[in-house]
């Protein structure tokens, strides 16, 4: 019996589509890039392989009926990382699958490869150009593009519930933006209908749930579903700003950001599936969403970013940095010493990951660090950076020869009251513009954890 290939097999639509496919008999087989997932069905074969190697896994293929493609590199990553992920692994696989006959390739792509502002959004444009490679195979195919994928475990559905249960809900511009999300067992559903032989044609079909709603709306229905009572209170964000601003520090602080740029673009485009005529015969009984959450659900774990200790020569840097900004000071290699010795002793570590992200602000240069600290000062007083700039300007009065300078009367010179007034105004400017963007993801992410005073 011909088999059923699924790629990402053990992600969130992946692992329901092959139990359907394994329940109905038939040989299934699903490629992932890790061990198997546990609680695999036992009528699934597992395969570890990576996409971008057909050596791996062409072997498999042979005579396939139906190889679905679902693996794909999501959220955040590198431009980079979404060419290789989503473009060249494709480009590999429909190689293989043409070399080993397979009779059909259904590709599951994304609603956001029809979007018409895909600014800073590279997995956008990663599957339009694997939609483009599936177009111009030989294989018969099908491109399929699942609207806003709701449903336990849902990534999105994770990210959008918890702005929507927040005291205040950040909403990235007016919240007019249209989205008809879908139920990932329908996904499912319709996948395996389609490995099973179920007949669309070739071509694009776009699926999504049974209803539509502006963004302001689904926020309150998630709120709901979540067990939250009452409509959220909305805090309108400049979603322009925010758009440029995230795209401006992505790559520095990709890792600690809640969200990019790209993943902007769901509340700057609609998000609606165009009619097709197979989407009836497909889902002829969707489900709707976002489902309510029953009162036993566990809530999902709050787990605070892991932290490794600096190296020294980054703690180095970071006091020459902190002490020109602090005193325009450069330290001695004793003072070094002793900011080392501090940190080896008591420790300083953000408690949480907006703490993470103000100093990894701070480590970009002169500007990020007043920016970081300029916010600090008036937002939280007690973030990790304002306690490694206190403690660098105490190592500096406490020994020679930066204590002369600092505790030196001013003798007129410099214009004291001028250069004060000179600091305080580029710190109001600094504040400024850092509070829009930082306000935000401090609401967000500075909820993981409570920040200690430092000793």
């Amino acid at each position: 019996m011909s088999a059923i290939i699924v790629t990402g097999a053990g992600g969130f639509v992946g692992r329901r589509l092959v139990e359907r496919l394994a329940a109905r008999g038939g040989a299934v087989v699903g490629i992932g890039r890790g061990d198997a997932p546990a609680n695999w069905p036992s009528a699934a074969r597992w395969l570890k392989a990576d996409l971008a190697n057909a050596t791996a896994y062409e072997a498999a293929l042979a005579g396939a009926a139906c190889v679905l493609h679902l693996a794909a590199v999501t959220g955040k990553a590198s431009p980079a990382e979404y060419q290789r992920g989503n473009v060249e692994a494709t480009r590999a696989l429909l190689g293989a699958c043409e070399r080993a006959g397979v009779a059909r390739f259904v590709f599951v792509s994304s609603i956001a490869a029809k979007f018409v502002d895909r600014r800073f959004y590279p997995y956008a444009e990663s599957k339009i150009a694997a939609e483009a490679l599936v177009v111009s195979s030989s294989i018969p195919s099908v491109i399929v593009r699942p609207t806003m994928i709701l449903g336990p475990g849902s990534p999105i559905e994770l990210s959008l519930g918890k702005l929507a249960g927040l005291p205040v809900s950040p909403m990235f511009g007016d919240g007019r933006r249209t989205v008809q999300p879908i139920d990932v067992d329908d996904v499912a559903d319709a996948l395996a209908a389609l490995a099973q032989g179920a007949d669309i044609g070739d071509g694009v079909i776009e699926i999504g749930g049974p209803d539509a709603y502006v963004l302001r709306d689904l926020y309150a229905r998630l709120r709901t579903a979540h067990g939250k009572a009452g409509a959220p209170r909305l805090l309108h964000l400049p979603l322009g700003f925010f758009r440029h601003t995230l795209a401006a520090v992505e790559k520095p602080l990709l890792p600690l950001l809640p969200l990019t740029a790209g993943q902007l673009a769901t509340f700057a485009n609609d998000g609606v599936a165009a009619p097709h005529p197979g989407a009836k015969r497909l889902l002829p009984y969707p489900r709707r969403v976002p489902r309510a959450v029953g009162p036993t659900s566990p809530p999902a774990p709050r787990v605070s970013p892991p932290f490794a200790a600096p190296h020294p020569a980054k703690l180095q840097a970071e006091f020459s940095r902190n002490a020109r900004y602090v005193a325009d000071a450069t330290p001695t290699p004793y003072q070094v010493s002793k900011y080392l010795d501090f940190h080896q002793r008591r420790g300083l570590a953000p408690t949480n990951a907006f703490d993470a992200l103000l100093l990894n602000l701070s480590h970009t240069g002169g500007f990020g660090l007043a920016l970081a600290d300029s916010y600090s000062g008036l937002f939280r007083r007690q973030s990790i950076v304002r306690s490694k700039l206190v403690l660098a300007l105490a190592i500096l009065e406490s020994s020679p020869p930066s204590f002369a300078m600092l505790d030196a009367p001013d003798s007129g010179r410099g214009f004291v009251w001028i250069r004060m007034a000179m600091r305080g105004a580029m710190a109001g400017l600094s504040t400024l513009f850092a509070a829009p963007f930082l306000l935000p993801l401090q609401l967000v992410l500075g909820r993981t954890g409570r920040q200690k005073p430092s000793r």
